[in-house]
């Protein structure tokens, strides 16, 4: 573009005008103003200068809100894992045993809340039913069994132990008598 010597008035006009209508219109004063800064960083203007730095105290603001928020967060899950903990620790239960059981099932793609993993906890724990003595009797081979006295003082035992596990099974199974 020409400098402004070379201009007729009729494009001076033209530019006075434009400007006008620009810095006029509400939605592009500020706007013209930071481009006219920028071309010429020397102008000032008292509204982009009080806008930057109400932008710089609300982003400061805007900061420790934000870290407020993180801190109060982490306070909030760090006291309910608390108290999830001490539940679990009042039903005699490791905190450590449910939490590795949350861990182990993320891994696996299934999200499992704490009371869901304590659950289970307490089933791992859980102990089978004991065997009633009748029936482990059943199942024992007599101390006077024939041949266990042989097997003891044999050159081959694991023959005569399959001879006398077989015998044993066929007794239990009805085959035949014991003898």
């Amino acid at each position: 573009m020409p400098s402004l010597e070379a201009l007729t008035p009729e494009q001076k006009d033209n530019l006075v005008r434009a400007a006008n209508d620009i810095l006029s219109n509400p939605e592009t004063n500020l706007e013209f103003k930071r481009l006219y800064k920028k071309a010429n960083p020397k102008v000032n203007f008292p509204e982009l200068q009080q806008e930057e730095s109400v932008d710089k105290a609300l982003k400061s603001r805007d900061e420790k809100i934000a870290a407020l928020e993180a801190a109060q967060l982490e306070r909030d899950v760090e006291a309910r894992l608390a108290a999830k903990r001490a539940l679990a620790e009042r039903e005699g239960i490791d905190p450590a045993e449910v939490e590795a059981i949350i861990i182990e099932r993320g891994k696996q793609g299934r999200v499992i809340d704490w009371e869901s993993a304590m659950e289970i906890v307490k089933m791992q724990r859980q102990l089978a039913a004991a065997t009633p003595a009748a029936a482990t009797d059943r199942f024992t081979a007599p101390k006077d069994t024939p041949g266990i006295k042989d097997m003891l003082l044999s050159d081959d035992p694991a023959s005569i132990a399959r001879k006398i596990a077989h015998d044993t099974i066929d007794q239990l199974r009805g085959r035949r008598p014991a003898a």
